[in-house]
């Protein structure tokens, strides 16, 4: 019976270290897996490719930046600017009405005015209005 005991207690004391021993096992790869699942290595590597990268192109896009900004604030007025040389070359080819006075007017021109009248009158002829129609003809 001493026999039994002796071989019931290695055996328990057998047991009770595989069990710690699995339990430590499980504990590592816990431990391993939460280590892979963090993508602390990759990033790392990550960071080793992108600081170069970044600290060397900042300068590149600052610049950049400031040239949109000041694309987008002088854009407006360049436009006007543009539009209005393209009416002024426009007017000097012919091409659109200048009015009488206008510095792109023809020089040697003669402005005449007809008077045209006209008479309204309502459904009952009852009032008689005269208005006067004014026409202004260029003439070269």
């Amino acid at each position: 019976m001493s026999s039994i005991k002796t071989k019931s207690a290695d055996m328990e004391s057998n047991i009770t270290l595989m069990m710690s021993e699995a339990q430590a096992e499980i504990n590592k790869i816990a431990d391993e897996l939460l280590t892979i699942g963090s993508c602390a290595d990759y990033n790392q590597l990550y960071e080793a490719i992108r600081k170069p990268i970044c600290n060397n192109l900042s300068y590149s896009l600052n610049g950049l930046w400031i040239l949109c900004l000041l694309v987008a604030l002088f854009w407006l007025p360049f436009f006007l600017i543009l539009l209005r040389f393209a009416k002024i070359l426009m007017l000097a080819q012919g091409m659109g009405k200048v009015a009488p006075g206008h510095p792109l007017a023809p020089k040697n021109s003669l402005v005449e005015v007809q008077v045209q009248e006209s008479a309204f009158t309502d459904q009952k002829n009852t009032m008689n209005d005269k208005t006067e129609d004014l026409t202004f003809t260029i003439i070269d």
